[in-house]
């Protein structure tokens, strides 16, 4: 299954425009690779029953309960124009985490971007990105060192660039 986008731009293309925008369909599509069965089944118990914040979300036999999580450090982050996940929906997850002190808690809103643009894209690369990286590397927990002679693991240098340039599909869109 083709887009309308894809069939009107890439004639239109150059052959490495082209290319880009099928490796971001092929990408945007993966999706499609989930069972019909695991797909419904988490929509039925994320978005119909909201099974989390009601306390009967169950993995393995037993009750998720995030009021739990006290050490770990939570960052939400929504699309401004998502128009699958209202803006608010990620940030109840703060609510949920109630015994997760103050500043262990970040909530960021990206301008211009719906719900793919979150995680793919140029406003990913540039703003969400830098971001999940800085509350990775500011709750990273200090090395500790098991006994006199052992050595603390060095951690490993911040990327200086994603792994792979990502298409934006909202500054296509934008002029539409």
């Amino acid at each position: 299954m083709r887009s309308k986008t894809w069939f009107i731009s890439v004639p239109r293309a150059t052959p490495a425009k082209a290319e880009a925008i099928r490796i971001f369909y092929e990408e945007y599509f993966a999706t499609m690779d989930l069972t019909a069965e695991f797909y419904l089944e988490t929509i039925d118990t994320v978005f119909q029953r909201h099974a989390l914040p009601l306390h009967e979300l169950e993995v393995r036999g037993r009750t998720v309960d995030p009021s739990l999580i006290r050490r770990t450090a939570l960052l939400t982050v929504e699309g401004e124009r998502d128009d699958i996940c209202a803006v608010g929906q990620t940030l109840a997850a703060q609510e949920l985490c109630n015994k997760l002190r103050p500043y262990m808690k970040t909530h960021h809103v990206q301008t211009g971007v719906g719900h793919y643009g979150v995680f793919n894209g140029k406003r990913w690369e540039r703003h969400i990105y830098p971001r999940v990286r800085a509350m990775i590397h500011d709750n990273e927990p200090n090395p500790v060192v098991i006994n006199a002679r052992a050595q603390p693991l060095q951690s490993l240098a911040p990327l200086t660039r994603p792994v792979a340039p990502r298409m934006d599909m909202n500054a296509q869109s934008e002029g539409s």
